[in-house]
This record gives structure tokens, C-alpha cells and sequence, in this order.
């Protein structure tokens, strides 16, 4: 199913925080840094490599980078 623009923009209000402008609503940073760090662990024995990670990025809308190396699983 795709999503309208009206209907995104009126979702990402819905989640907005008025209290806490920078995070979601119900964000749970502890969760969020377990989850990054399972997909660190799973990148890293999937491919067999170890990866460079950047995360809680402070004044970025992303979490978290990951880079797998090209030689990666080859």
C-alpha cells in the first residue's frame, strides 16, 4: 500500500512529541542502541567482516551509519 503525501505528512505528525521536538514519540534510545548494535553484530558475521559504525549521532536525522567494506562476503 502506498501512502499519499498527505497521508505521510499527517503520520509524521501524529508521531511528533510537542514535549520532545528532537525524538519520537515513545522513543526508547536504550532499545534503539540494542537494535544498532544487533545489526552491527549481524552485519559483521553475515559478511565476515568487521564494519566502521557511527551511532546516536547528535543533530543528525539518522541513528546510526554502518559501512561494510567492499570486499565484504567476496
Amino acid at each position: 500500500m502506498t501512502m499519499s503525501e498527505m497521508e505521510l505528512l499527517a503520520l509524521l505528525r501524529e508521531l511528533d512529541d510537542p514535549e520532545r521536538l528532537e525524538r519520537p514519540l515513545n522513543y526508547d534510545r536504550a532499545a534503539a542502541s540494542l537494535a544498532f548494535g544487533g545489526l552491527v553484530r549481524r552485519l559483521e558475521t553475515d559478511f565476515g567482516v568487521q564494519c566502521e559504525f557511527e551511532q546516536d549521532t547528535k543533530d543528525s536525522s539518522e541513528y546510526g551509519r554502518v559501512r561494510v567494506p567492499g570486499q565484504a562476503g567476496g
